[in-house]
């Protein structure tokens, strides 16, 4: 659905990823994981925008030992791919889509006890087992058992022992992992922690046992435990409070983001630019029309705040962004190639524009729009196709 193969020449705009990056990113990040440690590789939200098909496959050939979506959808793209890798849901399924989860072997979170029940029944009507993993509250506070109610080791216990399900893993979310302040954190685990082995006491199960994300990954290695779930790093986005980690600085940015010019235009002073005239020309230049808006995850908020690269050369984003395209000052690129208005104006190039990646970081456009990284790539909607970069 959103990957294709070839060139992009035939678009108007486009993301290259950069598989060798992401398989250098998993490499880079496995090497600091404590030794024994599965890897898996969080490809919920199309792999963080990055296309969930082709970096699922790159993954597991740098070898990822399971895979993570939210979505039902999600996971069913990956396994009609022919991708028969594990593939954890990290988020409760709506009801209705329990039975089709079943069918295509997904491990399942479940974290209610009506949830399990509902489970156990639908995979009896069906004559088969799914793979159960618990979902904790160690104090994030969103999805999870609570871990100091004190019936519920008891209660947990009976509840594996239904029929059609298969208690396989255990695990946590951090809210505070990527503070350099341990206090938090450490209590988290502890929590959780406290709650496992009460679990495996009582049930006599072997659980793999996950807690630590991207984060904790590079932060905290007494908290990896059997597992770690990869997400935002292993695409080279940088966590705020973890630049001042070794590891972050040996991580490669994959996505990029570029669309054609399709038209040049002389503008004059006193020209009002694009909707509500938000920017007036005060010298005579030449704008041009690159075939990207909101609608393709460019995002409006970036009017008049961004720049994109021409040939390496930065160019000021000019007036509102529109909902498929923006205009651009070719101002500073004239003035690198030292053409005058008209021959620019006469010449074919440059016929593309970088919009986000190659010298121009998600973090940067993250600052811009007063939000992160993982939001930006994220953001980049289905119509802009994936392109693998090899």
């Amino acid at each position: 659905m959103f990957e294709r193969v070839g060139k992009p020449d035939r678009e108007r705009v486009w993301a290259e990823v950069d598989l060798n990056a992401l398989e250098h990113n998993i490499r880079a990040l496995r090497a600091v994981m404590r030794p024994g440690c599965k890897f898996m590789a969080m490809i919920k939200a199309n792999a963080y925008g990055h296309g969930a098909v082709i970096c699922a496959e790159r993954a597991l050939a740098a070898g990822t030992d399971a895979l993570g979506v939210v979505r039902f959808d999600e996971a069913l793209e990956l396994r009609t791919a022919g991708i028969d890798a594990p593939i954890l849901i990290v988020s409760p399924l709506p009801d209705a889509t329990l039975a089709d989860a079943l069918e295509i072997g997904c491990i399942l979170t479940v974290d209610q006890p009506e949830q399990m029940r509902l489970l156990s029944a639908t995979a009896t009507e069906r004559g088969c087992t799914v793979d159960v993993h618990l979902k904790v509250d160690s104090g994030m506070h969103r999805l999870g058992i609570n871990p100091a109610d004190p019936r519920a080791v008891e209660e947990w216990v009976a509840l594996c022992e239904l029929p059609g399900t298969r208690l396989s893993g255990i695990y946590t979310h951090f809210a505070y992992a990527d503070f350099p302040e341990q206090t938090e954190t450490a209590a988290q685990f502890a929590r959780f922690m406290d709650f496992v082995a009460r679990l495996k006491a009582a049930s006599g199960r072997e659980l793999v046992v996950h807690a630590a994300a991207g984060a904790a990954l590079m932060r905290w290695p007494e908290y990896h435990a059997d597992m770690v779930r990869c997400g935002a790093v292993m695409y080279g986005l940088h966590l705020d409070n973890c630049r001042d980690l070794p590891i972050d600085a040996e991580l490669r940015p994959v996505l990029a983001v570029k669309a054609q010019l399709i038209r040049k235009r002389l503008l004059h002073p006193g020209d009002r630019v694009s909707y509500g005239g938000r920017f007036t020309v005060t010298e005579p230049m030449v704008a041009a029309v690159a075939a990207i808006g909101y609608a393709d995850g460019y995002r409006r908020i970036l009017s008049g705040r961004a720049y994109g690269i021409i040939d390496g050369c930065p160019v000021p984003q000019i007036g509102t962004i529109c909902m498929d395209s923006c205009l651009f000052d070719l101002t500073p690129y004239q003035k690198q190639k030292g053409l005058s208005a008209e021959q620019l104006l006469a010449d074919p190039d440059p016929k593309i524009i970088t919009l986000l990646g190659d010298g121009l970081p998600a973090e940067t456009l993250a600052e811009w729009c007063g939000t992160i990284s993982h939001e930006i790539t994220t953001g980049i909607s289905s119509r802009v196709p994936r392109y693998p970069r090899y």
